[in-house]
């Protein structure tokens, strides 16, 4: 039998991901911006979704972030620009899903 993660738990299971992919990327603004997020979601509160939530969309967002991993690896650097962007996607669905009440738990 396999458990099913709740809505928020596999929220915070996404933002670990993504919180990897930050530091390892030496990505510190939205580092700290998706920790604070994350630590309001790992504690069932509705504002750590919004604050994923308030990271998207404008100019000059999470949502435009592009990762300058190692520069002069063009390879490297794709391939966690494409980890973001798949990363990025799923968070904004999920959190919008939660924050509008359409989330449905185990």
């Amino acid at each position: 039998m396999s458990l099913e993660l709740s809505p928020l738990d596999e929220l915070e299971q996404l933002l670990d991901e993504l919180l990897a992919l930050l530091d390892a990327s030496g990505e510190r603004y939205w580092s700290r911006h998706m920790r604070r997020a994350r630590e309001g979601v790992a504690a069932n509160r509705l504002a750590g979704v919004s604050r994923v939530l308030a990271a998207y969309g404008g100019e000059d967002t999470f949502s435009d972030l592009e990762l300058l991993v190692d520069s002069e690896d063009g390879e490297r650097r794709l391939l966690a620009n494409r980890r973001l962007e798949r990363l990025r996607n799923r968070i904004h669905e999920l959190a919008d899903r939660i924050a509008s009440g359409t989330a449905r738990g185990p």
